[in-house]
Order: structure tokens, then sequence, then C-alpha cells
């Protein structure tokens, strides 16, 4: 089961993108404003998005965020790559929560374990989420600009 106290803290905040939540919140707002929505011919159910330094990658991230924008999603499930460890399994956050600068994003325990419970492949596990790992901590941040009210499963 996950560990409900447990939050995992920003790594790369002051690095990939702003530390202070008022710069971090600006920034942001200004790409996804200067990005312009795509008349799509259907609903949006998944986007690939850069996890770069918002400095390189930013803008088009943003772009692909703009087309979700106040969109109604209750659970997001982002998928990522690690780059500090090695493992075989598919790996979900094993704790309560992501914080960035803009807040505190809970994970979707239920939801979660139930992946878990399909799969010994998909673990509830610290793998791919320590501290050094950023690939999925940048989309976060767009994530917390586009949607409101959202869980995520990581």
């Amino acid at each position: 089961m996950p560990n409900n106290r447990k939050i995992r803290p920003p790594a790369v905040a002051g690095m990939f993108y702003p530390e202070q939540k008022s710069s971090l919140d600006q920034d942001v707002a200004m790409v996804l404003e200067e990005s312009r929505e795509i008349d799509l011919p259907g609903e949006v159910i998944g986007l690939v998005v850069p996890h770069a330094g918002y400095m390189y990658s930013g803008g088009v991230a943003a772009r692909a965020y703009r087309q979700i924008i106040d969109s109604r999603i209750d659970v997001v499930v982002v998928i990522a790559p690690s780059h500090c460890e090695y493992f075989t399994e598919i790996s979900i956050y094993d704790g309560y929560a992501y914080s960035t600068p803009l807040g505190t994003l809970p994970v979707d325990t239920e939801l979660a374990k139930q992946l878990a419970d399909q799969s010994p492949q998909i673990v509830l596990s610290e793998k791919g989420h320590r501290f050094d790992e950023h690939a999925l901590e940048v989309q976060l941040p767009f994530l917390q600009k586009s949607i409101d009210n959202f869980r995520q499963c990581v």
C-alpha cells in the first residue's frame, strides 16, 4: 500500500524550471498564453511532451498543454523514463504526493494500488522517482496550471 505521508520534494526546481513560486507561476502562465489552441477533430486522450529544462523545451511543452487547458480531467497518468536508475518494472510512486513550488499534487493511491494489483510488472516503488530524477517532475507545473483539481498516478 502506498505510504500516505511520503511527499516527493522538487528535485530540479531552480535548475530545470524556476524555484520561486511566483516566477514559476508567471513563466508557465506566459508560455501557455503565448501558445495557440489548435482545433482538434476529437478529444485529447494523451500528450507526448518533452522533459528538458523549460528554457529548452518549455515552449513546446506549453503547446501541448495548451490543448487541455480548462478540460475536465479527473485523473492524469504521467509516464516518464528514468535517467538515473535501471529497473525492469513499471514503477508507480509509492508515496502520497509530489511537490512543486506551485503546491502539492496527491497521488491517486487507490488507482495506483489497482494498477499494481493487475500485473507483477507494475510495482509501487521509489524506483524512477528518487530525488535526482526530473523527467516526470518537469511535467507537473504545466499540469498544475492547465487543469484544476485532478489526481495523478505517476
